[in-house]
Formats: C-alpha cells, structure tokens, sequence
C-alpha cells in the first residue's frame, strides 16, 4: 500500500538534474555505490546551481519542520490519527507522514511502507501487512554507503552501529574515526552480511541500497532474525537537490527534523550563492 509520493511538495523547478549526475564523489565501494566523501555532507553538485535560485528565498526560512495537513492523501491507518505531511521541495522519491503520539510513516515507493513506531509505543492493531515496523533504531546497520553523509550531518553517528564497508574504504573522515575506536563496527558487506554480529550487536534496523534487490535472500535472511529491512532509493532522485532531501527522511528517522531542514536550507542557500555569481 505504497503511498503516493509528491503530494507534499511544492512546484517543480522548470529545469531537472540528468539521473547520473552525483552529489558526491569518491571511490566505489563494497556495495558498488559511490561512497561519499567527507564534503558530501557539506556542499552538493554545482550543476543544479541554476536549478535552485527560485526556490532559495523559501528554502532559507524553512529552518525547521515544516507540514502541510493534506489528509485525502495521507495513508490511513487504523488507530492513528494523522497530524500532517512534511513538505518537500525537490525529492519525489519518498513522503513522510505523521500521526499523533509520535508515529511515523515513511513511505518510499517501489520500496516500502515503514512505520515508525516511537520507544515505549507499540505497533497498532491491525496494521496491514504492507507495513514494514520500524520501532526507533538505536543500532543501525548501515550497508546504504550514501546515507552516511547524511547522519554525519545530523550528528547522529551515534545510532549507526554498523556498516557495510570497511574502515578504510570510507573516504568520510567521522565514519572512518568512529570505525577506528569501535563506535561502528563491519558487519559484512551488502551481500554478504555478518548475522552473528548483527544479533550480537542487538541490530534492530538494516538500511540497505537497492543493491540488495539483487540479493533477495539476503534481505529474506535479514528479516528472518528479526530486523526490519529500509531500502534507500535516494539515487533515483532527478535533482542534486533531491537527493540532499532525503536528510529530512534521516531527520524524521532520528527525531532530529529540525535540524534536517536547517542543513538542507543551508544546502539550497549554497546552490543559490553560486547561481548568483
């Protein structure tokens, strides 16, 4: 039961990113992504500089959260109640909706629904089996190379326990650190995962690319121990900037919107700047 995605953003640019234009750059992974460098978290392509000057003046104020109440859209869920849609600029590849008490929906179509389900609460009764649970990740295995930018930015480091790439392929200098001194462990790449430490390590999230769709018994196996499965598919996003976007999803993940918005508002403000000379 996907939902539909878009419905909370505002008008489109009148110029698109080609799809294989990057926002970061470095050396291909484990995972056969691009793994980001330490700016990508910083400054994104300036290829899409002209594509965001129209929209600077309103990203520059969106410095926290922000929704629209849009309840004909909204997925229904039985015994929540819906409180709002998160607004989006540029991503079209994911919608965040949210319900009293804490809950969360994350939505990615040709992913997933996942519900996120706050500490101390438990899932609804009732919930279609469509929904993947999420409840709060405290320890995250992380084989999505591309997100790593990303909690960097949040100062969130700290919920991803694990990784799929090992130290020294990471060219992001927290992450390689914080593999250094045990903060994140190796868990076995993408396709080849450590379950033994997974379950040692108490994982209760894997956020994997699409690669693992070339992988299914890989992410059966994930499941079958008890740990829900996020596929990204933030690089199916037309724009630079929307792929940038997502640190709102990863905000909304981590309880930390406000400080999404405000990167992503410092994101656009760059590209405006540029646009500008």
């Amino acid at each position: 039961m996907s939902a539909s995605s878009g419905t909370a953003q505002s008008s489109s640019v009148s110029e698109t990113a080609e799809n294989s234009e990057n926002i970061t750059s470095g050396s291909a992974g484990e995972t056969g992504e691009t793994v980001p460098t330490a700016s990508s978290s910083e400054v994104v392509n300036t290829s899409s500089a002209g594509t965001a000057s129209s929209k600077a003046s309103e990203a520059e104020a969106e410095t926290t959260l922000e929704t629209v109440n849009d309840p004909d859209n909204a997925p229904k869920i039985k015994g929540l109640t819906y409180t709002g849609t998160m607004v989006l600029q540029y991503a079209t590849c994911f919608n965040v909706y949210y319900y009293e008490d804490g809950y969360k929906l994350l939505s990615v179509p040709k992913s997933g629904d996942y519900l996120l389900v706050p500490d101390g609460k438990e899932a609804p009764d009732g919930l279609s089996k469509d929904i993947t649970v999420i409840k709060q990740p405290h320890n995250i295995y992380l084989a999505a190379t591309s997100a790593m930018s990303l909690f960097c930015a949040l100062d969130s480091l700290d919920v991803v326990t694990m990784c799929g790439i090992e130290a020294d392929n990471w060219t992001i200098d927290a992450a390689r650190k914080a593999m250094e001194d045990g903060s994140i462990v190796f868990a076995g790449k993408y396709s080849e995962p450590d379950y033994e430490t997974m379950v040692g390590k108490n994982c209760d999230l894997a956020i994997e690319s699409t690669m693992i769709l070339h992988n299914p018994e890989v992410q059966e196996m994930i499941e079958s121990i008890g740990i829900p499965v996020f596929i990204d598919r933030s690089s199916y996003e037309s724009e630079a900037l929307g792929r940038t976007e997502w640190i709102k999803l990863y905000g909304a993940m981590v309880n930390k919107e406000d400080a999404a918005f405000a990167h992503f508002a410092e994101q656009t403000k760059v590209i405006s700047d540029l646009a500008g000379e």
